[in-house]
């Protein structure tokens, strides 16, 4: 039996001069949020008779601005990015409220998947 060998793009890591582990701080989702400086947010919900997921873009003035519907939310956050850059918009520039979105639509599709209810926080 021969050994495995790795893909060519599989590298074996080195540490950094100066590496460090840095522990992270516990977060409090309502305490710690901060809006998007943009000013946009987001609704997500479930059309259970599609079996889709509706992301829909508000602006400050509470208008629904557009929605995306897709099945996953690599779909959904795909259709965002491709709509913001073939429209030159900047919708979400806050990591942190990107990361939201991220965790949201995650969460949405498991819910979606398993057949459960959705709460959006």
């Amino acid at each position: 039996m021969s050994a495995q060998k790795n893909p060519p793009w599989i590298k074996k890591q080195t540490f950094a001069k100066g590496f460090e582990v840095r522990q992270a701080r516990q977060r409090h989702d309502i305490g710690d949020f901060k809006m998007e400086p943009t000013g946009y947010y987001i609704l997500i919900r479930l059309l259970l008779e599609s079996k889709q997921i509706g992301l829909a873009v508000c602006n400050k003035s509470h208008e629904i601005l557009e929605e995306f519907r897709g099945r996953t939310a690599k779909d959904i956050y795909g259709a965002i990015f491709e709509f913001e850059e073939k429209n030159n918009l900047s919708w979400f520039t806050s990591k942190e409220h990107i990361a939201y979105i991220g965790k949201e639509l995650a969460k949405a599709q498991r819910a979606m998947e398993k057949d459960e209810g959705y709460i959006q926080e």
